[in-house]
């Protein structure tokens, strides 16, 4: 069973290598990011603004830039994301990640 992986304090405190299994989900707080290498082992399903129910049924979201970013884990392997934090229009900063996924 894949697991749910929280990456809340940024992705530079990260090792510069991490192990993760075959349908893990990698949840950054974060602004963008994109597959450097390993498109085939792992997968980024997008860039998200995070949102709430309100009361009456209504989805209520912040405005501004995106703040979740999701990576799938598909196969073994190993590949390497960019992670995107920080204001996107003015002061980002990206970090490197390298993956190694097994089954």
């Amino acid at each position: 069973m894949g697991r749910l992986i929280e990456i809340q304090s940024g992705a530079e405190e990260l090792p510069p290598r991490l192990a993760i299994k075959t349908g893990d989900l990698l949840v950054f707080t974060a602004t963008g990011g994109h597959v450097q290498s390993g498109g085939d082992v792992i997968e980024m399903l997008g860039a998200f603004l995070t949102g709430v129910v309100g009361n009456g049924g209504q989805i209520l979201s912040p405005m501004g830039a995106p703040n979740t970013v999701l990576f799938l884990a598909r196969r073994s392997g190993q590949a390497r994301i960019d992670v995107v934090t920080g204001d996107p229009w003015h002061a980002s900063q990206t970090t490197t990640v390298d993956l190694v996924v097994d089954s």
